[in-house]
């Protein structure tokens, strides 16, 4: 009787608790506002006001050709419920051409200092950001991505913000992908 008490009770919590945004303790967003390449400018409470994923693209960086046609596909899996944009190093005289020869379809900001960029806690190219808008936190960062990485992120929206949405990991690399430092 006693352990089917406590069953229920930890059943009931857990309950409670997946019915709750999940908070994050996590590293604060750096104070910024930035262009992209969609003409809008992006400030930490714009970028948090639903689900957020972003992804650091350090200019230059050979594995950034190779990525952008998976980086497109993990945007249109995301949907429109899901802000999906790129946070790269270049001047914003230079983020239009270079998006364009990335054939990027989502927005890029220039944070040319990169100051967002290291601010998110990122140190390579691929590194991708995800916010939470109920703490307006970087909910997590992870050092690039791979099936497990891009599976983790579909897990972790609903909690912040998003939907919940089922990924289809043949469309990503098996094998870790990360970039260049910077």
């Amino acid at each position: 009787m006693k352990f089917t008490s406590t069953l229920l009770i930890s059943t009931l919590a857990l309950c409670s608790l997946a019915q709750t945004p999940e908070k994050c303790d996590c590293k604060d967003m750096p104070k910024f506002s930035l262009k992209a390449t969609d003409g809008k400018t992006y400030t930490p409470e714009s970028m948090t006001k639903g689900a957020t994923v972003v992804v650091l693209l350090k200019a230059g960086c050979p594995h950034n050709p190779i990525s952008a046609p998976e980086l497109n596909k993990l945007k249109k899996q995301l949907t429109d419920k899901v802000m999906f944009v790129a946070v790269t190093d270049l001047d914003p005289s230079k983020v239009k051409a270079y998006a364009k020869e990335l054939k990027l379809d989502f927005p890029l900001i220039a944070d040319p200092e990169k100051r967002l960029m290291k601010g998110f806690g990122g140190s390579h190219s691929l590194d991708i950001a995800v916010l939470c808008p109920h703490d307006k936190k970087v909910a997590k960062l992870f050092d690039g991505y791979d099936q497990k990485t891009i599976a983790e992120i579909f897990t972790m929206l609903p909690s912040h913000g998003g939907p919940k949405l089922t990924p289809h990991l043949s469309a990503f690399s098996k094998k870790k992908v990360s970039g260049c430092g910077f």
